[in-house]
């Protein structure tokens, strides 16, 4: 019967490590409601607030066991509350530490409109079967052009997750926003902290020990709401590399890279759009 389930389901997937896709959701939660995606290559959460921040979990195929979805079907986006789902999740963690990432997997089913979202975990310690239905909601509408970057004259360079963490809790949280400087010339990266008591400032050449690569051809400067950056703060304590890209439009594009519970690398993207013109 349970295979005769999966095998009509327009999606099904054992996903190796709970805790992991735990960790990739409490990153975006930003806002409650979220939009879940379900494409042949793998999953996406993402939420947006205010039209001007988009957050992206990304549950790529290599987070599963197994990963089947209907080639011949779309499956139409949803919403999914979060806070709902992370609870979920947590009842498909093992209830002890005696072991570990096997006891982490758990099923996911969904059938398209009208079904729900079903997670499912066999507790082989407690002979017990632990299941959780969520019920889709309306997605959201989404700002997809306003906050799709071009990949024309992109300035990009990746760090190491650890000093951008040091650098934005070295922040004046009274700021009012933040102004990001790419420049081809040292100082290579500035950050710029404007509020109404005015300015601090931290500059790094491209030789700096944060730098793991960096590409720029021409200095940009846009300033974005520190209210806005401080959403990604989950997303860069759980990262171990960030990479920063900044069109001519002056989106600005943070993916972070998370290793996942079973030595996977997963990400979770945030975008920004800018308060305002380039800063002379």
């Amino acid at each position: 019967m349970e295979d005769h389930e999966e095998q009509r389901s327009q999606f099904f997937g054992v996903i190796k490590s709970a805790r992991s896709f735990i960790n990739l959701i409490k990153s975006i939660n930003i806002k409650n409601i979220a939009t879940c995606y379900i494409h042949d290559e793998g999953m996406t959460l993402t939420v947006e607030e205010s039209r001007c921040v988009k957050a992206t979990a990304y549950f790529k195929s290599h987070m599963f066991q197994v990963y089947r979805k209907q080639s011949d079907t779309d499956i139409p986006m949803f919403g999914l509350p979060l806070n709902a789902l992370i609870d979920c999740f947590g009842l498909m963690l093992p209830h002890t530490n005696v072991s570990k990432a096997l006891t982490e997997t758990c099923d996911i089913r969904y059938n398209g409109l009208g079904s729900y979202l079903s997670l499912k975990r066999y507790d082989k310690d407690h002979g017990q079967t632990i299941s959780c239905n969520l019920t889709p909601i309306e997605p959201e509408e989404e700002e997809v052009d306003a906050l799709t970057g071009t990949d024309i004259h992109i300035q990009k360079m990746i760090l190491k997750s650890d000093w951008l963490i040091s650098v934005i809790g070295e922040l004046d949280k009274t700021c009012e926003s933040i102004a990001f400087t790419f420049s081809p010339n040292d100082p290579s990266f500035t950050l710029r902290a404007i509020g109404t008591t005015g300015t601090s400032e931290t500059s790094y050449p491209e030789n700096s020990d944060p730098f793991i690569s960096f590409e720029c051809d021409r200095e940009l400067t846009f300033s974005y709401l520190y209210s806005h950056i401080i959403m990604c703060k989950k997303a860069l304590e759980h990262s171990v590399e960030v990479s920063v890209e900044m069109s001519l439009n002056g989106l600005l594009c943070m993916l972070f890279q998370i290793e996942g519970s079973n030595d996977t690398k997963d990400f979770v993207e945030f975008t920004f759009l800018p308060t305002g013109p380039t800063i002379d």
